[in-house]
């Protein structure tokens, strides 16, 4: 059995993927940002997503606090 998702090494990474290229301007400004790193800074980019990332589900849990439906 293997763990792969939709060709992705898991479903965690597919569902970041969808998440950061579903839509043309969050597509745009990844492929932007990685035009300023070279082959071999792959590190450094990845560091940059996750750090981007996690920004982002910080601001989704602070915009969902005190939310009530």
């Amino acid at each position: 059995m293997t763990d792969k998702y939709q060709g992705w090494a898991n479903y965690e990474t597919w569902c970041v993927n969808l998440w950061l290229t579903n839509e043309e301007g969050s597509y745009n400004e990844f492929r932007d940002l990685a035009t300023e790193f070279e082959e071999d800074q792959i590190y450094e980019f990845g560091k940059e997503i996750r750090a981007h990332v996690e920004q982002e589900i910080d601001a989704m849990i602070q915009n969902s606090q005190g939310f009530d439906p």
